[in-house]
């Protein structure tokens, strides 16, 4: 079987095949240029960050993972900051906080109660600021529940 291929500058190409003596097919093709143009711009906003995923309140138990999600427009920003009850919150290895695409997030493993309180995600941009505020609420467990875990207390005598 021998194949011939031409191309002229029209971009129409003809395709002969050639199965048998006694046999010829023809095909004609023609292909129009496709100019593709993508064009990314990165808009700047020219207002303050605006809120537009309002963090929920959290309730987790004693151990947990805690995790607080909010989103604001007005990218990019120059400062994301978040605080416990007023006092700023480092990156440590059991609290982290990420900036993924438009989603704030804070991460807090292994709660403690100590972390119980008001949480703020504090957003800005050279044009100002904006807040979004939650609480977190940490559960005990109640002295049954505390047994059904781990048993019940030795009993102590006192003679």
């Amino acid at each position: 079987m021998a194949m011939v291929t031409s191309q002229s500058e029209t971009h129409s190409s003809t395709m002969q095949t050639f199965e048998s003596v006694s046999t010829v097919m023809m095909s004609t093709t023609s292909v129009k240029s496709i100019e593709v143009q993508q064009v990314t711009s990165m808009e700047e906003y020219s207002t303050s960050p605006t809120l537009t995923l309002k963090m929920s309140d959290v309730i987790v138990s004693l151990g947990d993972v805690a995790q607080f999600n909010c989103s604001f427009s007005g990218q990019p920003f120059t400062e994301i900051i978040w605080d416990h009850n007023g006092r700023t919150i480092t990156n440590t290895e059991r609290v982290q906080y990420v900036h993924q695409g438009g989603l704030i997030s804070l991460i807090i493993f292994n709660v403690h109660l100590g972390d119980q309180g008001k949480y703020s995600c504090n957003a800005s941009n050279r044009f100002g600021k904006s807040t979004c505020t939650s609480y977190l609420h940490v559960k005990v467990k109640d002295i049954k529940e505390q047994e059904e875990t781990f048993g019940p207390e030795e009993e102590k005598s006192y003679r």
